[in-house]
């Protein structure tokens, strides 16, 4: 099915896709009222929201179908939606750095020792 990608709760406000990437997503908002937003875009709690170039963070929250949505004041603003990395993801990735660490390693120190030794 087709879902539009943006469901504005005031009619009066216009939205313009700058950029949707998975998890970064620009948009170019023009409120005549504070405006609820409600991306197609799942829910995670590490979701920002913020007007560019102030950088003034605004309410994420998510919908009754888990979708992201976002509390824009009223007024012309950019806005950009980020997914950070949490806390997982981070540790992920330092447990992956030192697995490579480790086994580039335990290569080195097994081609040192068979080289010593025969």
């Amino acid at each position: 099915q087709n879902f539009p990608k943006i469901l504005i709760n005031q009619p009066q406000t216009e939205v313009a896709i700058k950029q949707w990437k998975p998890r970064k997503i620009e948009l170019e908002v023009n409120a005549k009222k504070e405006s609820l937003l409600t991306l197609h875009q799942f829910y995670y709690p590490e979701w920002t929201a913020k007007i560019k170039p102030s950088l003034q963070t605004i309410p994420v929250a998510f919908s009754q179908a888990g979708l992201l949505e976002i509390l824009v004041p009223e007024g012309i603003h950019d806005v950009v939606v980020k997914l950070e990395m949490g806390t997982e993801e981070k540790i992920g990735v330092i447990l992956t750095v030192l697995s490579v660490i480790i086994a580039c390693l335990g290569a080195f120190l097994i081609r040192y020792f068979e080289l010593k030794y025969n």
